[in-house]
């Protein structure tokens, strides 16, 4: 996979790259252009179908059981939009940081249970 982020008008990448990755078989190609430089679309994901690239719409590649999808929120201290992985159905792969807030979360919410049936979390952790 190839994943190719727009900084400027001049790379050609929907044109000459699209032409030259699909030559040489890499089998799925993204474009990444925030700034809108190349189209009025932000993301733009190419499946290679017979040595031709497919554009996917959804950015879903099934033989890859993954996604690309666009998202603007936090992400090192920096509110942006942002590209980020996803499962076929769409719902974003958590970033490192989401996982471990994530699990914070859930330890949080056992000690709380653990406390209303009267055990002291603090406790077990010997």
């Amino acid at each position: 996979m190839v994943i190719e982020v727009v900084s400027s008008r001049t790379e050609k990448e929907d044109s000459n790259k699209l032409r030259d990755y699909a030559r040489v078989g890499i089998p799925f190609y993204v474009i990444f252009d925030p700034a809108q430089h190349l189209s009025d679309q932000v993301l733009r994901v190419y499946a290679l179908h017979t040595g031709d690239y497919v554009e996917h719409p959804t950015g879903r590649l099934a033989t890859a059981q993954i996604g690309v999808t666009v998202w603007t929120g936090r992400f090192e201290e920096r509110t942006a939009t942002w590209l980020r992985w996803c499962y076929e159905d769409g719902t974003l792969i958590p970033t490192g940081a989401e996982r471990a807030e994530q699990a914070e979360e859930r330890v949080e919410r056992l000690a709380a249970h653990l406390r209303e049936l009267g055990i002291d979390p603090d406790v077990l952790e010997r």
